[in-house]
C-alpha cells in the first residue's frame, strides 16, 4: 500500500513538473475525451485446471508428468470507448487470444475415467502410450462490450471498475505445443460469458485534455463450451466428451491510449 502512495505521489509530481498545475479541487472540468481509443495487451491465467497431476476438469492425469502447469496464455487488441460523462463509459474490445496448458509427454500414459470413455471401454484405467507431447490449446477471437463505472481522485488517477459481455469465436483442440499440429478434431464455434474488470487509469494532461493514459487492469470471468464430443482425440475412432475452456478465469494486463 505505501509503494502505491508513493507511485501516485511521484506521478502526479512529474505530470505537474512537465505538463503543469495540478488542480485537486478542480476535477469537474471536462478533461476526459469523449471518444476514446486504446491498444490492450495482457496474458490469462486459470488456477483450478491444470496439467500434471491434477485430475479434476479433464477426467485424465498424466502421473509422470513432473509438475503442475496452468491454463494460461495472452491475449492483445484495441478498444474503442464512448464517456458522456465524467463518472461513466462505454467500451468495445477487439482482441485476438491464445491459451495452452501441457497434459501429457511422449511415451507417458493417461489415467483416469475418461480413457474408457473416449476409447469405448477398450482402454482402462489407463490409456495406450503417448505418441507425442500433448497440449490443450484454444484460439480466440474476443469482443467485449460493456460499461465501466469511473471515480476519480484527481483527474490523473481514475480508478473504475466495469462489467462486459464476453463474445468468443474459438477453435481448440490438442496439438503441439506450437499449436501448428492437431492430434484430435479441431472445435470450432461462438462462446458467451460475463467479465467483471478493475482498473487504474494514470492520465497524462496537456491543456486540460487528456493526451495519454496507460491503466492496469484485472479481469474475472471466462468463456466455457457447452458439454460437447471431440473425435479422433490423440488416437483414431477416439471420443472425448468435455465442457471446453476457451478463456482463462482470470486476465491481466495494461491499456494504452487516450
Amino acid at each position: 500500500m505505501k509503494l502505491l502512495v508513493k507511485f501516485l505521489i511521484l506521478f502526479m509530481f512529474f505530470n505537474n513538473l512537465l505538463l503543469g498545475e495540478i488542480n485537486f479541487k478542480n476535477i469537474s472540468d471536462n478533461y476526459w475525451n469523449s471518444f476514446g481509443f486504446n491498444i490492450l495487451g495482457g496474458f490469462g491465467i486459470n488456477p483450478w485446471v491444470m496439467g500434471g497431476d491434477y485430475i479434476g476438469h479433464w477426467g485424465f492425469v498424466d502421473r509422470d508428468l513432473d509438475s503442475k502447469e496452468l491454463f494460461s496464455g495472452y491475449q492483445w487488441g484495441i478498444g474503442i470507448s464512448y464517456r458522456p460523462i465524467k463518472y461513466f463509459d462505454i467500451f468495445l474490445n477487439l482482441l485476438l487470444g491464445e491459451y495452452k496448458v501441457l497434459l501429457g509427454k511422449k511415451g507417458d500414459v493417461l489415467h483416469g475415467d475418461a480413457i474408457f470413455d473416449a476409447s469405448g471401454g477398450e482402454w482402462y484405467p489407463d490409456s495406450p502410450p503417448l505418441p507425442q507431447d500433448i497440449y490443450y490449446i484454444s484460439k480466440v477471437y474476443l469482443s467485449q462490450i460493456g460499461t465501466k463505472g469511473i471515480y476519480p481522485i484527481t483527474k490523473f488517477v481514475e480508478p473504475y471498475i466495469g462489467v462486459g459481455l464476453n463474445i468468443a469465436s474459438y477453435e481448440c483442440a490438442f496439438g503441439n505445443k506450437e499449436a501448428t499440429t492437431a492430434y484430435s478434431e479441431i472445435l470450432t464455434g461462438i462462446g458467451y460469458g460475463v467479465n467483471l474488470n478493475f482498473g487504474v487509469s494514470f492520465n497524462i494532461i496537456l491543456n486540460n485534455k487528456i493526451v495519454l493514459k496507460f491503466s492496469p487492469y484485472f479481469e474475472i470471468g471466462h468463456v466455457v463450451t457447452d458439454p460437447t464430443e471431440m473425435n479422433n482425440w490423440i488416437w483414431e475412432g477416439w471420443k472425448y466428451h468435455n465442457q471446453f475452456l476457451i478463456t482463462t478465469y482470470y486476465r491481466y494486463g495494461i491499456t494504452l491510449g487516450y
